[in-house]
C-alpha cells in the first residue's frame, strides 16, 4: 500500500522498490491508497503487511517518531489496529515491543530515553517492523523580516510568524 503524493514521488519509489522485488522473484502488487484510509486501515487492522509512510518528524524526538508509530499502546501504532480489530499478532513481538519502547515515554534522563530510543530503533529496524529507506528533509528558509521565536520542541508553527 502506498499514497500518491502523500510525500514527493512516494509512488515512484514504490514502483522501484517492486520492480527490484521482481528482479530477485518477489512479485508485489502496488495498491494506491488515500492518506485517510491509511489511517483507516492502520487503525481497523486492514493495513497491508508493508505499508509505505514516513517515519520522521519535525521536532526529532523519539515519541513522535519511533514512540508513536511503533509503540504497541500508542492510538498511532499498526498494532493499536491489530489489537482492536483482535488479530493474532503473528510476529510475536508487540510484548518485546512493549518492553523496548516503554523507556521511550517514562525515562526522565533526556540522555537516557534518547539512548534507549536509539535502541528501540534499531531493534525495530532489525526485526523488519520497519524498512527504512530515506530519510525526508524539510528545508527552512527565513528572512530577516520575519518575527519567528523557535519553539523548544523544534516545532515550525507558521500560524505564529509575522511581518
Amino acid at each position: 500500500m502506498t499514497t500518491k503524493g502523500f510525500v514527493a514521488r512516494d509512488y515512484e519509489v514504490i514502483q522501484a522498490i517492486a520492480g527490484m522485488w521482481r528482479n530477485v522473484g518477489v512479485q508485489a502488487d502496488i495498491e494506491t491508497i488515500t492518506l485517510a484510509q491509511f489511517f483507516e486501515f492502520r487503525n481497523s487492522g486492514k493495513l497491508a503487511h508493508l505499508a509505505f509512510y514516513v517515519w520522521s518528524n519535525a521536532t526529532g524526538g523519539p515519541i513522535n517518531s519511533i514512540g508513536y508509530s511503533q509503540f504497541p499502546n500508542s492510538p498511532f501504532s499498526a498494532w493499536r489496529g491489530l489489537k482492536s480489530a483482535g488479530l493474532k499478532d503473528y510476529t510475536g513481538l508487540m510484548d518485546a515491543a512493549v518492553e523496548k519502547l516503554t523507556p521511550v515515554f517514562t525515562e526522565k534522563d533526556d540522555s537516557v530515553r534518547y539512548e534507549k530510543a536509539k535502541e528501540a530503533a534499531r531493534w525495530v529496524v532489525e526485526n523488519g517492523l520497519v524498512i527504512p529507506l530515506y530519510q525526508l528533509a524539510q528545508p527552512i528558509i527565513m528572512r530577516k523580516e520575519i518575527n519567528y521565536e523557535p519553539w523548544p520542541q523544534g516545532f515550525v508553527l507558521p500560524y505564529y510568524m509575522s511581518y
